[in-house]
């Protein structure tokens, strides 16, 4: 994922003391320094909703700013900033071959899979499984047939749904029990529907579907949440959970 830049009020009087106290990276001897602290504000606010058994890797190799003399281990003026519980949780190192040697096979594969989100092409393929998912499809009717809607003339329940568009606005990796990757995902879904009512004229023994109701067609959009199984080996998204819809 990409930390983003320090948010807090606090920390422009952060980088303030940390600069007058001289502690690192302000005490490097060289001019051009913020750009170091803003990366570790940037750190530091992305630890405070840290869980214990998660780890960061800090990966740099430059070692004047940021390392002990023996250039693996994270200055102790950095460390200060860590609460005590977490410091065992944050790892330096020179460079992604050391890396990669840290992690196993399984973090490996969420590391791609979060390559995989940021690439190029990725929202529309997303896009493009979801708007053709029957399991998507299935739950909207299932959805809204059991919701009422207002028509011009009379109120009804939704029937027969399909997906005109669909933005993907939010995706996050994560693993499955089955070792997969399991993506989370929030879309928003513009849907043409029909609202279905009994007729009040309509009546009875008369065999026929257009006459016992009516229907009106409507298009709403939804905010649609849940989980996809991404399939490391083949490379493929399949098996949705978790489905939520709401009317926006």
């Amino acid at each position: 994922m990409l930390i983003p830049y320090p948010s807090s009020n606090e920390a422009v009087e952060r980088i303030s003391n940390r600069y007058f106290d001289r502690k690192k990276p302000f005490n490097s001897g060289k001019k051009i320094f913020f750009p170091d602290v803003i990366l570790w504000e940037s750190i530091k606010e992305f630890l405070e909703n840290l869980d214990e058994e998660d780890t960061v890797y800090f990966i740099s190799n430059n070692h004047n700013d940021f390392a002990e003399d023996d250039k693996k281990t994270l200055h102790s003026d950095f460390f200060s900033d860590i609460p005590v519980l977490l410091e065992n949780n944050v790892k330096l190192l020179n460079d992604l071959k050391a890396f990669f040697e840290h992690v196993d096979e399984n973090d490996q594969h969420l590391i791609d899979l979060q390559i995989r989100i940021g690439s190029e092409g990725f929202d529309k393929e997303m896009e493009c499984f979801l708007e053709s998912s029957d399991e998507i499809t299935e739950f909207l009717q299932n959805t809204l047939i059991n919701k009422t809607f207002e028509s011009e003339y009379y109120e009804g329940w939704g029937d027969n749904p399909y997906i005109d568009w669909i933005n993907l606005e939010h995706v996050e990796a994560g693993f499955s029990e089955s070792e997969n990757g399991i993506l989370e995902f929030e879309v928003i879904l513009g849907v043409s529907f029909d609202i279905v009512t009994k007729s009040p004229v309509y009546e009875r023994g008369i065999d026929d579907y257009d006459e016992e109701y009516l229907s009106k067609s409507t298009s709403r959009t939804f905010t649609l949440t849940g989980e996809v199984e991404y399939k490391f080996k083949d490379n493929e998204f399949r098996n949705m959970r978790n489905l939520r819809c709401v009317s926006r």
